[in-house]
């Protein structure tokens, strides 16, 4: 009886809990049905408002349930919150250098509120910005998560170990970070579970047991850490397990610095089909590729490979699955048609990408492509591949990518190519090709990209050659012979975003078809022998252009007003053309300008002030024009400049301080061949990292700042950071004006020649142990050259001369192994010239001239003897007076007839030694009055890259 009534209470008991289960769950769905659970919608709104939301993406986190707002997904039977997929969406051109669209979150951090939602099991806040902060260690209790992906979120730290604690975690994804480490990943350890991991950019240096944890982790199946900074000592046990990593199918060990043979292990991972071990350092494998039967993609590039060509056909093999094969940047050689050889039917049917890029191939292209009918990819560029393409390249009619530039083909097109039906990209430049364009490339419809560029195509192209092709896109034509030759009111199908022609035969005005292009953002037409004014309407015509690049050509007129509308331009290169009157009064709308080139035209009036207003200058370079007045105040408000030329101009006024309190950034500073006055301000010393500046020929003066000791871009050995322009400027060097381009980094130069200087060489100096040139001639400097100028190693040109220097020559000199221009003349040194290795190829006599008190080597006069001054001023006068007879005899000689002149003029130049040192020193001044005429002219020749030798006293003040 007793037994019974316990049954009836536990059974009424089961009912009752029954009951208010239901009764829970009920009320739970009903809430959610009216906006979800109230706390965790509390808790989603709280973190609504810790982010930027540029685009608005959260602007349906307003209504009441919280389960129908976007990226948020809620348990169908709970309400509570299980998914919060918030990852951004951003894309790139297709130089992947600019964001197109950008829908990204923005936030200081992720916000603790995430915590509140104890139910969630996924999370991703991918390719969001996070600048700077770290993960935060409040994500280890959120135990239900199951996928965690942070990738691309510019965080930065030390992964916290408590993420350990997400015991039920499958994926985990933190890669493509700014500087994330882990001293020690044992905490993955925990994930027993885990199928996906992706540590690419974390810092794994200082791990010690990462084979150790991957053995415990058996349903891994991707794997990646490239660029994790790992070497052979992280995987050195891993050979001793045949199980490890065995069921992982994507495995990713790129950019790290592994070294000599692959992996041992790897022969044991059946299950891998994608294998990337790309820019390490291996150089030896024995085929363990052979046994992977199930490997579809593989990429070798960027090692030190060194075998014959053959060896790439053992690889392939019978691995009939292989899709995909990357060898770039490797050092294969032999013939490139060894690669074809013995290889099995099933491959040739299913490879769809080869890539042999970088190579050391020698010999023509295999004849035989026409068994990879499958093949969509081909990219044999930069292989030092030569010979001429085969016909038989046609037969791939699958074929929709073709990359064989940079390589040393010749010959002509094949006519094959006319088959090419799926043909997307087609880059043949950097090459020797010749011969006209054929026409049957304007018949393949599906072209996108078309690039021909550095190769010696002639003819003529028209518009026949652009037929069908309605979906280009990207069209380089650059550096060839050919002349292009469009009928007028011609107006193409297509619509370009990228157009290079530069150094091309295009000749006459701007081309009138290009106002059709809207979509263009890329324009070079540099070189193309363009005259004329530029289109007054250009602004309107290309709305969305971002690099417009028209130097060495002969524009002329103003700048047109539409230019002002042209809001998105982040290049200009007008420099070398025939531009005149004021610069445009609307920069301030160019708020992504980068790069302003307007030299060497023949602009006039001031720099107007509203340059301040492109805020994102780097580069600014207006020299050689005729502009005047002085350096705009606002100019301090562009803090990013790294290069500002303003020199060959006529401006005035004093050298603004803040060019050193606000350029924090500038490398170059040119303003040489002006009218600055005053003092050097010492607050150029705050731009420490200059590497080369040049205030020559000016009206400076005061003294010489002590503190440019301290600037750190002429002391450090190291690479400037600089954003890539290439662009040329000219220095003084070695006694010669020199045009730097590509090396314009490498440069380490300081000039203040020609001015009114006073005072000592500042001995801080001295501590500029990365200069390469100084240059402090032609101005009133006083005392003794620095007995530690020996301390200057890297300099290779030293001009002092033309100043009040006195005293000995340092023999430290002798130190200075790269030096190869020294310029000491017209001072009051005395003394031995000192000797050495490297002094002794300084054998120019006129590097020491003008100093009466020197002595030695090469100087005439010895260092014993009757050395006083004045027994070397009588006989100076002595050799002045002999010489001016001399000069007499000469043109005695010339007139008296052609027979008698020309014998009796080579008998004295023969046995008369003061006669020639009298005819050398006529043809020399004679010489230096060509070149100084020369130089003069140079401000009218547009677009000529020069280089010539100055006469030290008369052109170095020019």
């Amino acid at each position: 009886m007793e037994k019974i009534s316990a049954s009836r209470l536990l059974l009424l008991l089961l009912m009752l809990m029954f009951v208010l289960e239901l009764e829970i769950n009920l009320c739970v769905a009903i809430n959610a049905s009216s906006g979800c659970v109230a706390a965790e919608r509390k808790a989603l709104l709280k973190f609504k408002a810790s982010l930027v939301d540029p685009t608005n993406r959260l602007s349906s986190w307003r209504d009441l349930n919280c389960c129908t707002w976007e990226g948020v997904t809620c348990d169908q039977i709970t309400g509570h919150v299980i998914e919060l997929d918030l990852r951004g969406n951003v894309s790139f051109d297709d130089d992947m250098t600019k964001a197109i669209f950008d829908d990204r979150l923005v936030g200081k951090s992720l916000d603790p509120s995430l915590r509140e939602l104890k139910y969630l099991n996924y999370l991703d806040m991918s390719r969001n910005k996070f600048q700077g902060s770290r993960i935060p260690e409040f994500l280890g209790s959120m135990t239900e998560l199951q996928y965690l992906n942070l990738s691309s979120c510019f965080l930065d730290g030390v992964v916290p170990d408590h993420l350990g604690n997400l015991s039920n975690m499958r994926s985990l994804d933190l890669h493509n970070n700014n500087d994330l480490v882990s001293h020690d990943i044992g905490w993955v350890s925990n994930f027993s579970s885990l199928e996906y991991l992706d540590l690419s950019w974390v810092n794994l240096s200082q791990t010690n047991d990462l084979v150790k944890v991957l053995n415990v982790l058996p349903s891994l199946s991707v794997l990646r850490l490239s660029d994790s900074a790992l070497n052979n000592n992280h995987l050195s046990h891993a050979c001793i397990n045949s199980s490890f990593l065995s069921h992982v199918y994507r495995l990713d060990l790129s950019e790290n610095s592994f070294d000599g043979e692959v992996p041992c292990f790897l022969s044991n991972m059946t299950s891998l089909g994608f294998l990337d071990l790309s820019y390490n350092q291996y150089n030896t494998s024995h085929l363990q590729f052979l046994k992977l039967r199930n490997l579809v993609h593989l990429n070798l590039g960027g090692n030190q490979f060194e075998y014959e060509s053959d060896w790439i056909s053992q690889l392939l093999g019978d691995n009939c699955r292989l899709e995909s094969l990357s060898l770039h940047y490797n050092n294969f050689h032999g013939e490139i048609s060894a690669v074809f050889n013995n290889i099995s039917g099933c491959w040739s049917q299913n490879l769809k990408s080869l890539e042999l890029s970088r190579n050391n191939f020698k010999g023509g292209l295999p004849n035989d492509l026409d068994k990879v009918k499958r093949l969509t990819s081909l990219d044999l560029s930069g292989s030092n591949i030569s010979g001429q393409i085969p016909e038989s390249l046609g037969n791939l009619s699958g074929l929709e990518v073709l990359d064989i530039s940079y390589n040393k083909i010749v010959g002509l097109i094949p006519s094959s190519f006319r088959k090419l039906k799926a043909l997307r990209w087609l880059r043949l430049s950097s090459n020797q090709l010749s011969g006209e364009i054929p026409i049957f490339l304007g018949q393949l419809s599906n072209l996108e990209k078309l690039g021909i560029s550095d190769n010696l195509f002639n003819g003529i192209i028209s518009e026949i050659h652009f037929d069908k092709l309605s979906k280009l896109k990207r069209l380089l034509v650059s550096s060839n012979s050919i002349n292009f030759k469009f009928e007028h009111g011609w107006m193409p199908s297509f619509q370009l975003t990228y157009l290079d022609m530069g150094s091309s035969n295009i000749g006459g005005q701007f081309p009138a078809w290009l106002q059709s292009q809207k979509t263009l953002v890329y324009l070079d037409l540099s070189n193309c022998g363009i005259s004329g004014t530029l289109p007054s309407d250009i602004g309107y015509m290309l709305p969305l252009l971002e690099n417009l690049l028209m130097s060495r050509n002969s524009i002329n007129g103003s700048l047109p007003d539409s230019l002002c509308n042209m809001r998105s331009l982040q290049v200009i290169d007008l420099s070398n053309n025939n531009l005149s009157g004021n610069m445009s009064e609307c920069w301030q709308n160019f708020q992504s300008l980068m790069f302003l080139s307007l030299s060497s035209n023949e602009l006039s009036g001031t720099i107007p002030k509203s340059i301040g207003g492109a805020g994102g200058l780097h580069w600014l370079l207006l020299n050689n024009n005729m502009l005047s007045g002085p350096i705009p105040s606002t100019l301090q408000y562009c803090t990013y400049l790294e290069a500002l030329d303003v020199g060959e101009n006529m401006l005035s006024g004093k050298i603004p301080a803040w060019i050193g309190n606000k350029q924090l950034l500038l490398f170059i500073l040119k303003l040489r061949n002006n009218q600055f006055h005053g003092e050097i301000p010492r607050a150029l010393c705050e731009a420490s990292r200059l590497q080369m500046l040049d205030l020559g020929n000016n009206k400076l003066s005061g003294y010489i700042p002590h503190c440019f000791g301290n600037l750190s871009g002429m002391i450090e050995i190291k690479t400037p950071g600089l954003t890539s322009y290439f662009h040329s400027l000219h220095q003084v060097f070695k006694g010669v004006v020199m045009e730097y381009s590509m090396n314009i980094r490498y440069l380490v130069n300081l000039d203040l020649s020609c001015n009114n200087l006073s005072g000592k060489i500042p001995l801080e100096m001295m501590d500029l142990r990365n200069l390469h040139g100084l240059n402090l001639s032609h101005n009133s400097l006083d005392g003794e050259i620095p007995a530690k100028i020996g301390d200057l190693t890297a300099l290779e040109s030293l001009d002092l001369s033309s100043n009040n220097l006195f005293g000995r020559i340092p023999n430290s000199l002798s130190n200075l192994y790269f030096l190869s221009y020294l310029n000491v003349s017209n001072n009051n040194l005395s003394g031995q010239i000192p000797t050495g290795k490297q002094l002794e190829t300084l054998r120019d006599h006129a590097s020491y001239d003008g100093n009466p008190q020197l002595c030695g080597a090469p100087l005439p006069k010895t260092c014993h003897g009757d050395n006083s001054p004045n027994a070397s001023n009588a006989k100076n006068h002595a050799e002045g007076d002999v010489d001016s007879i001399d000069k007499i005899w000469f043109w005695a000689f010339v007139v008296g007839g052609f027979a008698t002149g020309f014998w009796g003029f080579i008998g004295l130049l023969v046995f008369k030694r003061r006669f020639r040192q009298a005819y050398f020193g006529l043809t020399d001044e004679m010489g230096n009055k060509i070149l100084l005429a020369t130089a003069l002219l140079r401000r009218r020749i547009s677009g000529v890259a020069f280089s010539y030798k100055y006469s030290r006293q008369t052109l170095a003040c020019l």
